[in-house]
């Protein structure tokens, strides 16, 4: 499954933060996509739209890694890396 960039909640379970890259691609696979951080909303960037000043470790972040849900192409995980390394992840669902 995780060869086409679709994982489960469970796989999700055997990453911890500070992981380099090369070790996450080798508990999940290749992301189904990754985007530039610009390109997507961080959760920080979503509680500062409702006036919030709190913040996750989600700024500054290289690049973002998109892995769909194994069987719902609504829920969508996002694995954000900063020199290498992972700092952060967060879910959404698609309103699609």
């Amino acid at each position: 499954m995780s060869s086409t960039g679709r994982i489960t909640k469970e796989q999700l379970e055997n990453l911890a933060i500070g992981m380099e890259e090369r070790e996450v691609r080798s508990i999940l696979g290749s992301p189904s996509q990754t985007i530039e951080p610009r390109d997507v909303v961080t959760p920080s960037e979503a509680f500062e739209s409702l006036g919030s000043e709190f913040r996750f470790p989600d700024q500054d972040l290289d690049t973002v890694w998109v892995y769909l849900h194994g069987t719902s192409n609504r829920r969508v995980f996002y694995l954000g890396f900063r020199e290498g390394r992972l700092v952060t992840m967060w879910k959404a669902t698609k309103s699609e």
